[in-house]
C-alpha cells in the first residue's frame, strides 16, 4: 500500500498542531481542576491500547505495520481486536484526546476529528480491502462482527 503520510505521520502532525493551537491561539481555551493528571491518564490509557494491540500482532507472528497490510500472515481477532478492528486508532485518538485536554483548548477537538476521518478515509479503507483479499471470508465474518472503531 502506497499513502502519502502514514498513521504514525498524522498522529504526530496532530499532536504538533495542537501543541501549536495550545500555545498560540486564545480563543477556546479552558481549565479546570486536575486538568493535567486527567489528560496524562488519558494518554498512558490510549498508550497502553496501542501497545497491547501492537502485542497481539508480535504474539501471532505478523506485521502491526499499517503501511503493509499484504503482509499480514494472521488475522489478529483476540483481545482488543474483540472489540474494535481498530484498537490501535481508537489508541492514537485517545492519546489525542488526552493532549487536548492537558493543553486546554477546545479548538483541538477539530484536530481529533480530522485524524480520524483520515485515518478512517484512507487508511483503514485501504487495510481492510487488503485483509478482505488476504483473509477473505473469515475477514469478511470478522468485519460482521466486530466494529470498525468502538
Amino acid at each position: 500500500m502506497s499513502r502519502w503520510i502514514s498513521p504514525p505521520v498524522a498522529f504526530a502532525v496532530a499532536a504538533i498542531v495542537m501543541w501549536w493551537i495550545g500555545r498560540s491561539v486564545e480563543f477556546g481555551r479552558y481549565s479546570f481542576g486536575y486538568q493535567a493528571p486527567v489528560g496524562i491518564a488519558l494518554i498512558v490509557l490510549g498508550l497502553g491500547i496501542v501497545a497491547a494491540s501492537i502485542r497481539l500482532f508480535v504474539v501471532a507472528g505478523t506485521t502491526p505495520s499499517p503501511m503493509q497490510p499484504k503482509k499480514a500472515t494472521q488475522l489478529v481477532t483476540s483481545g482488543a481486536y474483540a472489540l474494535s478492528r481498530n484498537p490501535m486508532y481508537v489508541g492514537d485518538a485517545v492519546m489525542l484526546a488526552g493532549i487536548a485536554v492537558w493543553i486546554g483548548s477546545v479548538l483541538n477537538v477539530v484536530l481529533i476529528a480530522a485524524f480520524v476521518w483520515f485515518i478512517d478515509r484512507f487508511q483503514i479503507a485501504a487495510e481492510e480491502a487488503a485483509l478482505a483479499e488476504i483473509f477473505g471470508d473469515r475477514y469478511v465474518t470478522y468485519r460482521g462482527k466486530v466494529r470498525r472503531w468502538i
